[in-house]
């Protein structure tokens, strides 16, 4: 009895309710295929926005972007996270609960800080290198890197998990290595009347992204570790922690930017850069040489609503369906996000 008034409240309060030694059953049958169908569809808008992103605003305002939207995420977050706190505090107040007796719970204790900070530190630096690196990465050989996340969530959710994949997983995987390998080639291999990129290509950018998806594959494996670990672990929780932390160490990686291939923006200079990117956000031009307008802010606020819900929900996705489940959904992406 005490459950079954429970769980009307749960579900009011949270994304992925639960009630005492009870889960319920998310991806199975139908409900299975619209997860994977909205995350399909998420990941390709995220995807495709960020390309334009980094193309529209340029090098000089890389690292700009990445602090940018993470600010906006943690507004946003925050303020999702108060208004639960809020809806929460009124509707305990509206219950009573007398005696319950001979109730057990399996659920674990809340995941410690530095479980959340450990996944920001490789959210942020993963983010970092990938911010970085985009300027001087073609747009298609970034669509094609993102898949090297798949061996490697395999790789590392066997090694760190003990959930070993199949034969034919395997064999997917490596085809995807190779295949991300032989991109690298096109440039070599195409006619010389093939339409060219626009994207002066450094091998130390490509290098750079594709380390990249070591820390962000890190990073689902060790989120699914967090929720297995601890049942009591908030995804919209753990999504701020990572934010904020993500937030923190971009101020400490920034000066990088000072580098000739990733900016060439002097320590001096970083402060103006900060500046004029805000003002480009809203599309008026800092200076002469800026381009800004109308589609900045357009594309900049329509891909933090797309990144920041295609990365809360990958996270619901991993509470409930594992890394696994996750980055498959990279490999259904793809050919749409070449189209």
């Amino acid at each position: 009895q005490y459950e079954e008034n429970l769980l009307p409240v749960t579900k009011s309060l949270s994304l992925t309710p639960k009630t005492a030694g009870k889960e319920f059953e998310y991806f199975v049958g139908k409900y299975y295929w619209y997860a994977l169908i909205l995350l399909v569809a998420l990941t390709v808008a995220d995807n495709v926005l960020v390309v334009i992103l980094f193309d529209t605003f340029g090098e000089r305002y890389s690292q700009y972007i990445n602090q940018g939207t993470a600010f906006v995420y943690i507004v946003w977050s925050s303020l999702i996270l108060l208004y639960r706190r809020y809806c929460s505090k009124k509707i305990s107040n509206n219950i009573t609960v007398t005696t319950v007796s001979n109730v057990s719970s399996t659920a674990k204790s809340t995941a410690p800080k530095w479980v959340l900070i450990g996944i920001g530190l490789f959210n942020g630096t993963g983010n970092f290198l990938m911010a970085i690196s985009q300027p001087h990465t073609p747009g298609l050989t970034q669509t094609l890197l993102n898949l090297l996340g798949i061996p490697l969530v395999l790789i590392l959710s066997s090694v760190i998990l003990g959930k070993l994949s199949k034969p034919i997983e395997w064999f997917g995987a490596f085809l995807i290595v190779a295949g991300s390998c032989m991109s690298g080639l096109r440039i070599v291999l195409q006619s010389d009347d093939a339409p060219q990129s626009t994207t002066i290509a450094y091998l130390g950018s490509v290098m750079l992204y594709a380390s990249a998806q070591l820390f962000l594959s890190g990073e689902k494996v060790w989120e699914e570790w967090s929720f297995t670990k601890f049942e009591k672990l908030d995804a919209m929780l753990m999504f701020w922690y990572t934010l904020v932390t993500q937030f923190m160490l971009g101020w400490f990686l920034y000066p990088l930017q000072t580098f000739p291939s990733f900016g060439n923006i002097s320590l001096v200079d970083i402060p103006s850069v900060i500046e004029d990117g805000i003002i480009c956000t809203f599309g008026d031009s800092p200076n002469s040489d800026s381009n800004c307008g109308i589609l900045n802010p357009l594309i900049f606020f329509g891909y933090c609503s797309v990144d920041f819900w295609c990365y809360f929900f990958g996270l619901w996705v991993i509470q409930r369906g594992g890394a696994n489940l996750m980055v498959v959904t990279i490999a259904l992406a793809l050919p749409l996000q070449q189209l």
